[in-house]
């Protein structure tokens, strides 16, 4: 079998199913068995004994691999392609007819090496090889569906180092064709693996078309309320993480008693990163509060610190100039694992432009423009920040935005966490920034909220930038702006001051057809300088 995102070597043992950020998907192990692991450190199969021995040394490549996965350890993955490639030639001189299993291991190891080094010939080899790998498959061949998703997400790295859209169309063809004949009794985790892979892509291209299409493939998440939530839309979250989250507690030092801040659903402390041989740092520990009827419940607890887990090491593994980084966790501040992230000296965005009214209107464009990467990263990625406010977004030393709390108020549901806002609805304080059609008074009634109604909040966010003012600032109270406004589709005020070029950009977010906002992709460019 090929080694795929999370794994695919034969095995008759549970596979792990960590993955590396590249190409998310997994294999299921051989209906056959496969081999046997074997117990205790295994021999370098490079000894006379063992070098002509292919089970053994697809499994000392099996073992390697995985090593590298649980670790991020790249002589590990070099370890592997080369008895991969010791396994092809092997193959190839006795004629053996699992040549082409050797050839995909190979292709994906490659493939990871170039996430790793971004080395164009190592891509190059890893293409060529699942080409080859998928040619000489069987017609009818159980692997053929996940090759074809294998290759796909070789075309997709082509795309993204070449900036070429027709590459991207490629990447979707063999996504389509892999799910296409992947069969109905697949597991079910591994095919929303499958799907999340051409959901990114699709995302990516960005056609309402194509959006609509990612929706339909992209997983949801029921939650307590009115509102359903597609946070869940990354495939098994499980099986998308990569390396584990560092444990930073040895390092930490809380510096205050009390809050620093408070968020919807979280404490902030000032505290202290200590690092041997790096010195001291400050930083931010996000501390989620306790709904306390969790904790007297062992196995309910037990289940929510899963949950916990699960969605920070998706933060973790997300890597953008304008989305907050997540440093690692820690224990001491309260009953679950804390978040550490940086700390922003300049607060967050309110803070920062209440603190700077005077900034000139191109540098408001510049965090605009910011934040519309951030979220447009969230997006290919197939997230879906769930509660985009001004809050919720950071300024760090060099006055740059970073998105944050993406994805919180799922959790803070799920984990039944007291909110700050609890005034007016399931939105809580953020229903100013929310897009109508997340408000229903039907029964059972389950609005989602999705790609588009970021876009509605990401227009109030500009806005707000803008305006220095929440969007309905001159509404005192938040359920007459419920009621009166946003269930009757009556947009924010255009305020002075803002260009018409970009007041209909903002304009367009708030569109009462979610299909016809402009795609998170585009943002970035509608918010340029004109003279």
């Amino acid at each position: 079998m090929g080694r795929v995102k999370a794994i695919a070597r034969k095995s008759s043992k549970p596979l792990s199913r960590k993955v590396v950020p590249l190409h998310p998907l997994a294999a299921t192990p051989s209906s056959d068995g496969g081999l046997r692991p074997r117990r205790g450190k295994l021999k370098d199969p490079t000894t006379p004994k063992r070098i002509q021995d292919p089970s053994f040394m697809a499994e000392v490549a099996f073992s390697h691999w995985n090593n590298f996965l649980e670790h991020g350890s790249l002589p590990e993955l070099k370890k592997a392609i080369k008895i991969d490639r010791q396994l092809i030639k092997l193959h190839s001189s006795t004629k053996d007819p699992r040549e082409f299993e050797a050839t995909e291991n190979l292709g994906v190891s490659l493939l990871s090496l170039y996430e790793k080094t971004n080395e164009r010939e190592v891509l190059d080899e890893a293409q060529g090889l699942l080409r080859t790998a998928l040619a000489h498959m069987p017609e009818g061949h159980p692997s053929v569906a996940r090759a074809k998703i294998n290759l796909g997400n070789a075309w997709r790295a082509r795309s993204e180092l070449m900036g070429e859209p027709d590459i991207l169309d490629i990447a979707i063809d063999f996504y389509e064709a892999g799910l296409s004949d992947t069969p109905a009794d697949h597991p079910s985790w591994d095919m929303e693996i499958r799907k999340s892979c051409l959901a990114r892509s699709l995302i990516a291209r960005g056609t309402p078309a194509d959006l609509s299409r990612a929706m339909s493939l992209m997983a949801t998440k029921a939650v307590r309320g009115n509102v359903q939530l597609q946070l869940s839309s990354l495939p098994t979250r499980q099986n998308i993480l990569g390396l584990p989250v560092p444990d930073l507690t040895a390092g930490i030092r809380r510096i205050t008693d009390f809050p620093s801040g408070c968020g919807g659903f979280a404490d902030i402390y000032m505290s202290e990163w200590i690092q041997p041989r790096k010195g001291r740092c400050k930083v931010a520990v996000k501390v989620l509060r306790s709904g306390g009827s969790n904790l007297n419940n062992p196995e309910v607890h037990e289940k929510l610190e899963k949950l916990l887990k699960t969605e920070v090491g998706i933060w973790h593994e997300l890597n953008h100039p304008n989305v907050v980084k997540l440093l690692g966790t820690c224990n001491g501040f309260g009953p679950y694992a804390s978040m550490v992230c940086p700390w922003y000296a300049n607060g967050n965005l309110p803070c920062f432009i209440q603190k700077h009214k005077s900034l000139i209107y191109s540098e408001r464009l510049r965090l605009i423009r910011e934040i519309a990467s951030g979220l447009y990263y969230l997006h290919t990625n197939a997230i879906i920040h769930g509660d985009l406010t001004g809050a919720n977004i950071l300024i760090d030393d060099d006055q740059h935005a970073c998105l944050s709390d993406f994805g919180l108020s799922v959790l803070a549901q799920d984990l039944e966490l007291p909110s700050m806002s609890q005034s007016s609805s399931s939105m809580g304080g953020s229903l100013r920034w929310t897009a109508p059609e997340l408000f229903s008074f039907e029964e059972n009634a389950t609005p989602k909220v999705s790609l588009f109604s970021d876009v509605y909040s990401f227009g109030s966010v500009a806005l707000e930038v803008f305006t220095g003012d929440r969007p309905y600032h001159y509404v005192q109270s938040d359920m007459e702006v419920l009621l009166k406004y946003i269930v009757n589709r009556i947009k924010p005020a255009r305020p002075k001051g803002i260009q018409d070029d970009h007041w209909q950009v903002v304009d367009q977010c708030w569109a009462t057809d979610p299909q016809s906002r402009p795609s998170s992709r585009s943002l970035s460019g509608l918010f340029t300088c004109i003279e």
